[in-house]
């Protein structure tokens, strides 16, 4: 006879993809008290930390990265991308802040450059997205970061936003008009997910660097 304990023990285990997900929810909270480490010491290791960054990258061809719960490109988006934003917020910080920062910025785009598909999925569907209070997750590094640096409402950082948001929508819309499902995805033959995956892959970069652009105008002249 089966054992129910076991079987319900391992339905209750939690899978590989599933606590890698669950730890990267909780990943910008280190990072923000990265922020409040006030040393230099950490600057020297600056270009250390850009060949770390491509040894990850370059290790990822090689890595089963659909076992921990993300695809191979979206790993080698976030690795470049923290890697670029860390890169460019030296420039005013020092390394700590920088990290921290970027980490942040990287982390909080995987909700803004979505904003357009989550204010028309209800709208779309009817109803809310059940996992809408995960997706807010992404938004408590908006608050950080807003909270160290000194980004103001002025006339470029509003034309930045309107360039994002009418960039983004437009390319859910051309996906829409393609009647490409963006809510289910991996149902579509391979040929139509690769225009999505591209598509997606250029939303969130040009939403990175609109998003990093008014960040880094907001940040507060270092002690560098």
């Amino acid at each position: 006879m089966v054992d129910l304990q076991v079987v319900v023990e391992a339905e209750n285990e939690l899978t590989l993809p599933e606590l890698v997900r669950f730890v990267s929810w909780l990943l910008p909270i280190p990072f923000m008290l990265l922020y409040f480490v006030k040393t230099k010491r950490l600057n020297k290791y600056t270009d250390f930390a850009f060949y770390v960054l491509v040894a990850a990258f370059v290790g990822l061809f090689f890595a089963d990265s659909n076992r921990l719960g993300f695809s191979f490109w979206l790993l080698q988006y976030y690795v470049m991308a923290v890697n670029a934003v860390f890169l460019l917020y030296r420039r005013k910080l020092d390394f700590p802040q920088a990290l921290s920062l970027a980490f942040n910025t990287v982390y909080f785009n995987s909700f803004f450059w979505e904003i357009p598909i989550h204010v028309y999925t209800p709208i779309a569907k009817g109803f809310i997205d059940q996992a809408a209070s995960l997706h807010l997750l992404y938004v408590f590094p908006f608050f950080f970061i807003y909270s160290v640096t000194d980004i103001k409402v002025t006339r470029e950082n509003l034309a930045v936003l309107a360039l994002n948001f009418a960039v983004s929508t437009f390319l859910m819309w051309l996906l829409l008009a393609l009647n490409i499902d963006i809510w289910n995805v991996t149902a579509e033959p391979f040929d139509r997910r690769f225009i999505v995956e591209f598509t997606w892959l250029v939303n969130r970069i040009f939403s990175l660097t609109c998003l990093t652009a008014i960040v880094y105008g907001g940040i507060k002249p270092n002690e560098n």
